[in-house]
């Protein structure tokens, strides 16, 4: 449970900074997304899987909240 809210922490505080560095919404979630290879845990690994393949951000924050805001 932690892990998750560790998660949820590290991307909802990437996200606003990626969406001003890189061009455009499409962009930034692509970089976010490139994070979340590195995230070792496998009880994580399905709902990263899920986040993985939204298409919007608004789609990956809203999954990201339901999912690992607990």
């Amino acid at each position: 449970k932690q892990r998750r809210l560790d998660l949820f922490e590290l991307i909802n505080d990437l996200l606003p900074r990626y969406l001003v560095k890189f061009c455009g919404e499409r962009q930034a979630l692509m970089k976010i997304k490139d994070v979340l290879n590195f995230i070792p845990d496998e009880c994580l690994q399905r709902d990263i899987g899920k986040l993985k393949r939204t298409t919007t951000t608004v789609k990956f924050m809203a999954l990201l909240e339901s999912k690992f805001l607990c």
